[in-house]
């Protein structure tokens, strides 16, 4: 696997509340990744998609340009902005960004402004050399992972949302 890039406190905090308001604003569209016949599909979850002009786009490559490996993944061909939003115990399902053999990154930012505990879940499940890495969607927590691997967000298990936004990379 690439490395992993993982920073707590990422944006400065009048900038993540930003990005937590920009996001409800957006306008939602039900997603179904899951197959046809999956007995749990009754729960969809929602995207929104948004370009490289978009507003919370350009604050998280402003922030994401301070950081050396970050602003390297930034100067390779950006392809996505995506809004992620899942109901609670919403079931969600493996995929993956960037279909191999292309190469590239996935940049994930938790904009959520609510307190956080582990015992909530919600993690981003990343499927690498036979085993998965959790890691927890802490409000103003950047990510960054190889867009190829297999990963998924995971809802909550209370009744809240659970947001995510992403900007895909490719290398190619």
């Amino acid at each position: 696997m690439k490395k992993l890039i993982l920073i707590d406190d990422f944006l400065p905090e009048t900038e993540h509340e930003k990005m937590y308001n920009l996001t409800l604003e957006r306008e939602w569209i039900s997603t179904n990744d899951m197959e046809e016949d999956d007995p749990n599909s009754g729960v969809p979850g929602y995207m929104s998609s948004g370009n490289w002009d978009d507003e919370a786009t350009q604050i998280l490559v402003d922030e994401c340009s301070k950081y050396d490996p970050l602003y390297e993944i930034l100067h390779t061909s950006y392809k996505n902005t995506i809004y992620n939003k899942y109901p609670s115990n919403c079931p969600t399902y493996f995929h993956v960004d960037i279909d191999p053999p292309e190469t590239g990154w996935t940049i994930l930012y938790f904009q959520d402004i609510n307190d956080y505990n582990f015992q909530m879940g919600g993690e981003t499940q990343i499927f690498s050399n036979n085993s998965i890495t959790g890691i927890l969607p802490i409000p103003n927590r950047l990510i960054a992972f190889e867009g190829s691997l297999w990963h998924k967000g995971t809802s909550f298990n209370g009744k809240r949302d659970r947001y995510s936004f992403a900007l895909q990379f490719s290398d190619n």
